[in-house]
């Protein structure tokens, strides 16, 4: 494996995991938020 290719995959996979995250967090915050709302 060249070295190159290998930071290039981890960098690929660390911006992957950020914006997962990300999403996650605010799927949580928007179930949070409209959640109470629109079940009533």
């Amino acid at each position: 494996m060249d070295e190159k290719k290998i930071i290039r995959n981890l960098i690929i996979v660390i911006f992957f995991l950020v914006i997962i995250y990300s999403l996650a967090r605010v799927g949580v915050g928007l179930d949070l938020s409209f959640g109470p709302y629109l079940k009533e």
